[in-house]
Order: structure tokens, then C-alpha cells, then sequence
């Protein structure tokens, strides 16, 4: 079902979506850095991008075609998926090796004072 897309501007959002798309697939070790080949998991930078997509998508509501409405909010589905996959992941691999579990994101860690302070 592919459409053909001869509007400048539709083409330019539509490879912004995707150039945001791929970054935050590489911010969920999802993707390999293609400098290195390697992957990694920055799971503050993914929500950064992810929020910057949801952004996008409230400021430009009522102002987008069809094609771009469907194809932001694809991305975005396909994005948030994919972080609680990794987070849960997080979870399990730091149970695994006897850690505490990450912090949620967006709260702070509490220092725990030494025995005896």
C-alpha cells in the first residue's frame, strides 16, 4: 500500500520522522551505531526523542494529511513499545545479577544514609 508523495514539505516531515525514528531505535539498542556496528541502550535519550515526537504530534494536530498523521503515529506506537520491552529487559537482566532494578525514569534515586550516620 504504498502512496506516491510529491509534496516538498510531506516528503521533508516524513524523512524527520524517520531520521527521529532510527536515532531512538539506536537509543533502545535496537539499532547498531553505524559508525561502530556496535549497540547500546541510552534509555533517557530514547524517552527524549520519544517525547520530542509526542510534542510534534500535539502541536501539529489538526495540521497534518493523512499520511503523515498515520505515519507519526506508527512511530510513535512502535517507539513506546519497544522502551517498556527494553526497560523491562533492564528490570530482568539487573535481577538477574542481584541489582537493585533501575530507578523509573523521571525520579531520583534516594542516597541511603551508612549504619551508624
Amino acid at each position: 500500500m504504498s502512496e506516491r508523495i510529491e509534496d516538498y514539505n510531506t516528503l521533508r516531515f516524513l524523512e524527520l520522522l524517520g531520521t527521529l525514528h532510527e536515532t531512538t531505535m539506536a537509543f533502545l539498542g535496537k539499532k547498531a551505531n553505524p559508525a561502530t556496528g556496535e549497540t547500546f541502550v541510552d534509555l533517557r535519550m530514547a524517552q527524549w526523542h520519544i517525547d520530542v515526537l509526542a510534542a510534534l504530534e500535539k502541536k501539529t494536530e489538526g495540521n497534518l494529511s493523512d499520511i503523515e498523521k498515520r505515519q507519526l503515529s506508527a512511530i510513535l506506537t512502535n517507539l513506546r513499545l519497544n522502551y517498556v520491552d527494553e526497560q523491562e529487559a533492564g528490570k530482568k537482566k539487573a535481577e538477574a545479577e542481584g541489582k537493585d532494578a533501575p530507578p523509573e525514569e523521571g525520579t531520583a534515586q534516594e542516597e541511603k544514609p551508612e549504619a551508624g550516620e
